[in-house]
């Protein structure tokens, strides 16, 4: 359960971000603003979506990412920090976490063709999905 449309959630994030902003010198190049991802978000030429998607089952994930689309020009850019789990059978900490948000949450982790189904119902072409050093990935897709 999320409260973003808490009127004290959002001061709060907004002053998270602000001060963490601050501190690595670019606040001034950000403008800020706090809201329910789930009704609305704010229009850019990027929207940055960092370890939320895998909370959520597919249905508030679409809703998620058409929002973001909504404020996207064509050819913006999505970026969603993941787990992306891997096809074979082989043990991996993505599926591992898979099971936890399963058992905790509505969400799940996804495979590189479960991204690319949601990007596509959701006006987004995925572009590239980058593996990092650690069990995220970077998963990149533009508007169309």
């Amino acid at each position: 359960m999320h409260d973003f449309g808490n009127p004290l959630s959002k001061r709060r994030m907004v002053a998270g971000a602000r001060d963490n902003l601050e501190q690595m010198g670019v606040l001034d190049r950000c403008e800020l603003t706090g809201g329910d991802f789930l009704v609305s978000v704010p229009g850019g030429d990027a929207c940055v979506i960092s370890h939320v998607l895998h909370n959520w089952g597919d249905e508030n994930a679409r809703t998620l990412l058409t929002n973001c689309r909504k404020g996207l020009r064509p050819g913006g850019k999505l970026i969603v920090l993941d787990a992306v789990i891997r096809s074979d059978n082989k043990p991996s900490l993505g599926k591992f976490m898979d099971m936890q948000m399963l058992i905790l949450f509505d969400g799940h982790e996804r495979t590189e063709d479960e991204f690319a189904s949601l990007y596509r119902d959701t006006g987004f072409e995925l572009t590239r999905v980058v593996p990092t050093r650690s069990s995220t990935s970077v998963i990149e897709g533009v508007a169309v």
